[in-house]
């Protein structure tokens, strides 16, 4: 009997705490102390499975994961019940993988070129359904893969923007771009069939992305292919000498607003490429908006220009585009006024000199 009671007692001890804690403690919700069980455990559920709602914006002295981890771990110790609620946001891979694609858009969206979804995040999170995505993530990699083994690792939780660091340091996407048989493009077609981001590479905007590897590769078929899933197109490459033969493709597969962006890619290379302008406006590029960019240019050149500097005939083609901006107007009729002037004042000096 008295040993009965001494067990009795521990329990007590133990358990109170635990039974003790709130919603308060989680340092996120509150509820009155007498809200109702149930619907106490449907707000922790909720919270759990829809913590990316409950952080904030990465910036350097905010840690979103961080803030993740202690609010699960914080669910998790609450109640034995409440805790077996979250055995699939802790232990299966899909909606691990779910979790990790809503905390990088929730969190991470303001940092310019993150590659998404953040793999820091699912490398920190460490629970057993993070390690089993890591784990069918990595078998993305296998060279022996078929689409049909691509498809199945995707249902049991891969993530098909996973970049392996440690092995190939490449995003799945990237690695298999690389290879140069049909097989690769049969493993690529099925990776942006299931939702792969056709722009994702390095974390940070470290490295090359798919569509500038294919046109390194010369590779015309992924060339096409990446774009017909709204690749970001990268102009500047594209009119590098060796990758010029996809310019008509990019034509092909662009907006309006994509083909002015070509323009002015235009602009800033060193060379006038006059046929390439023609193609690019004939197809609707806007000259008026990119006539600011060529007088911009103009100005940061102006001690080395000629009349015949391309910076110069890039801007007659666009004029004679009917290309028009006021403030462009305006500045160069009050640079026309300022030169006209120091011009007669060196005129008046020569005169006075002969």
């Amino acid at each position: 009997m008295k040993k009965l009671f001494i067990v009795y007692l521990c329990s007590i001890i133990v358990t109170f705490p635990v039974l003790s804690i709130n919603l308060g403690q989680i340092d996120v919700v509150s509820v009155p102390d007498n809200f109702p069980i149930e619907l106490t455990n449907r707000i922790l559920l909720d919270l759990a499975q829809n913590v990316h709602n409950y952080v904030g914006k990465a910036d350097p002295f905010h840690d979103p994961v961080s803030q993740v981890k202690c609010i699960l771990r914080k669910v998790s110790i609450l109640n034995k019940e409440w805790y077996n609620n979250l055995d699939k946001q802790r232990n299966d891979p899909v909606a691990t993988r779910t979790l990790i694609q809503n905390i990088g858009i929730t969190c991470y969206s303001n940092i310019p070129d993150m590659s998404f979804p953040p793999m820091g995040i699912i490398k920190r999170l460490c629970t057993p359904g993070a390690k089993k995505c890591i784990a069918l993530s990595d078998q993305l990699y296998d060279e022996n893969l078929t689409p049909k083994g691509i498809e199945q690792l995707y249902n049991d939780g891969a993530i098909l923007d996973y970049c392996n660091k440690k092995i190939v340091r490449k995003t799945v996407l990237s690695y298999w771009l690389r290879g140069d048989n049909n097989k690769s493009m049969e493993i690529i077609t099925k990776l942006l069939q299931l939702g792969a981001n056709s722009d994702a590479y390095y974390e940070g905007g470290i490295g090359a992305s798919p569509l500038a590897i294919a046109l390194w590769h010369n590779n015309a078929d992924k060339v096409k292919l990446l774009l017909s899933y709204k690749a970001k197109k990268h102009w500047c490459i594209v009119l590098e000498e060796r990758c010029r033969r996809f310019i008509d493709t990019f034509i092909q597969y662009s907006t309006k607003d994509e083909l002015t962006d070509g323009l002015i890619a235009c602009i800033a290379e060193h060379f006038y490429l006059p046929e390439i302008m023609q193609n690019l406006v004939d197809r609707g590029a806007n000259p008026s908006v990119v006539l600011p960019h060529v007088f911009k240019k103009i100005i940061e050149n102006v001690g080395n220009l000629t009349p015949n500097h391309p910076l110069i005939q890039k801007f007659n083609f666009l004029c004679t585009h009917q290309a028009y901006d006021q403030t462009v107007c305006d500045k160069v009729q009050n640079l026309q006024a300022i030169f006209g002037a120091l011009t007669n004042k060196l005129e008046d000096n020569k005169v006075l000199e002969s």
